[in-house]
C-alpha cells in the first residue's frame, strides 16, 4: 500500500511526464507523420506550430513522438529543445540556440551572425571555428556533441508564445 501511494503522489506532480499521453493519438499521428517526413527529407525546411489549451501535455506529447521515432527511424537527427520561459528577451533566442548547438556562448547579434552563417552558408564561419574549438575541447566530451551542416536537427521551441 505504500508504494502505491508512492507511485500515486509521484504521478501527481506537476514535473511528471508518463510515458504515453492519453487521449492524443490523433495529434500525436500528425506530429508523428510530419517529423518522420521532415527526417527522410534532409536538405529541406520545415516548421509547425501547434497549440492546445495550456497544461494538455503538448511537450509531452513531442517527446513522446521523437523517442519512437528516434528509435524506429533509419534516418539519424539532431532533437534540440529551447523553452522561451527560459529567455529574458526575444533577442536571447539566438544565444540559447547557438549555445545548443554548439556549447558556444556568445551575444545576441554575433549568435545570429554565426547561425546565420550555418543555416544559409551550411558551415560555421571561420572566425568563430577556432573559438567553438577551444571551447569544446575545455568541456567533458557528453556534454556537447556539435551540429553540423549534413545534420538533420529537429527544434522544438517551447513556450514561443511567451516571448
Amino acid at each position: 500500500m505504500k508504494q502505491l501511494k508512492k507511485k500515486a503522489l509521484m504521478k501527481l506532480q506537476e514535473s511528471y511526464q508518463p510515458d504515453t499521453m492519453p487521449c492524443r493519438n490523433t495529434e500525436k499521428l500528425k506530429l508523428r507523420r510530419f517529423n518522420n517526413s521532415s527526417i527522410s527529407h534532409c536538405g529541406n525546411t520545415n516548421s509547425r506550430y501547434f497549440c492546445w489549451l495550456p497544461l494538455l501535455g503538448k511537450s509531452a506529447c513531442v517527446h513522446e513522438v521523437i523517442k519512437k521515432i528516434a528509435k524506429s527511424s533509419k534516418n539519424k537527427f539532431k532533437f534540440l529543445q529551447l523553452n522561451c520561459l527560459k529567455l529574458k528577451s526575444p533577442n536571447d533566442f539566438y544565444s540559447f540556440l547557438l549555445k545548443l548547438m554548439t556549447g558556444v556562448e556568445k551575444k545576441n547579434d554575433e549568435a545570429r551572425s554565426i547561425l546565420y552563417s550555418f543555416f544559409t552558408l551550411g558551415e560555421w564561419p571561420k572566425l568563430t571555428s577556432s573559438i567553438k574549438s577551444k571551447r569544446l575541447r575545455s568541456l567533458p566530451r557528453k556534454e556537447v556533441s556539435p551540429i553540423r551542416s549534413k545534420d538533420t536537427i529537429l527544434l522544438l521551441v517551447d513556450e514561443i508564445d511567451k516571448i
